[in-house]
C-alpha cells in the first residue's frame, strides 16, 4: 500500500506537468497588453568592484582578489 501511494504521487505529479507544457508561452503571446521584452541576453555575469567592472566568464575568483588587494 505505500508504494502505491508513493508511485501514485510521482506519477501524478509528472501527468500534471505534461499537461502543463507550454502554457506559459501560449499564454503570454496571446495577451497583447503584456510588452514584449528581449530575453535573449548574456548569461555571463558581472561583478562590479569600485570602478572596476570584472567578467567573470574571463576572471577568476582568485584573479579579481589579487586586484582588488593591489588597488588598495
Amino acid at each position: 500500500m505505500k508504494y502505491l501511494l508513493l508511485a501514485l504521487s510521482v506519477t501524478s505529479s509528472v501527468a500534471m506537468a505534461t499537461q502543463m507544457e507550454g502554457f506559459g508561452a501560449n499564454y503570454y503571446q496571446d495577451d497583447s497588453s503584456i510588452p514584449n521584452y528581449d530575453t535573449s541576453k548574456s548569461l555571463v555575469p558581472n561583478v562590479i568592484i569600485g570602478d572596476n567592472v570584472y567578467t567573470m566568464e574571463f576572471s577568476s575568483l582568485i584573479d579579481i582578489a589579487k586586484n582588488y588587494w593591489r588597488d588598495c
